[in-house]
């Protein structure tokens, strides 16, 4: 038996995000997938309306599917970007754990990383400009990470 996780999210591409994660992890899941209004209006701009709103997200996924044992907010948002006039895209990633409760999340943004952090992981980095789909997945897998081993309830 595998686990139940509802994702909700308006990005396909978070659910294959959290499809591809969960895959790289050898956990079988059934993925529930919707989109609801996440309760705060507008585009989000900044880190803080972004972690609100997929975390808004993610409660609502368990509100709304109590049998779940993993619900997942995502939201994508824009930055800031150093150069002036310019906003870069970014999501941010709320997991819940519903058997004893515990959250976690983690951005997915397009900064490139330093200079060490590229010598150390360079080989697995997309060519730049990177993708969203690749921002996504590891900030799936850096909200989901703290919360391992992944095991069904019950």
């Amino acid at each position: 038996m595998g686990i139940i996780v509802v994702v909700n999210t308006e990005e396909d591409l978070g659910l294959e995000a959290v499809s591809k994660v969960l895959e790289s992890l050898n956990v079988r899941a059934e993925i529930i997938s919707y989109t609801t209004d996440p309760g705060i209006g507008g585009q989000p701009i900044g880190m803080h309306y972004m972690k609100e709103r997929a975390c808004h997200r993610a409660l609502h996924a368990q509100q709304r599917h109590p049998e779940a044992d993993f619900c997942i907010g995502i939201e994508k948002g824009i930055l800031p970007s150093l150069e002036e006039n310019r906003w870069l895209d970014a999501f941010y990633v709320c997991i819940r754990r519903l058997e004893d409760g515990r959250e976690s999340g983690a951005f997915g943004t397009p900064f490139p990383p330093s200079e060490e952090v590229a010598e150390d992981i360079g080989s697995y980095l997309p060519e730049t400009p990177i993708p969203h789909s690749y921002i996504v997945r590891s900030a799936v897998l850096r909200a989901i990470s703290p919360l391992l081993p992944l095991s069904p309830s019950g």
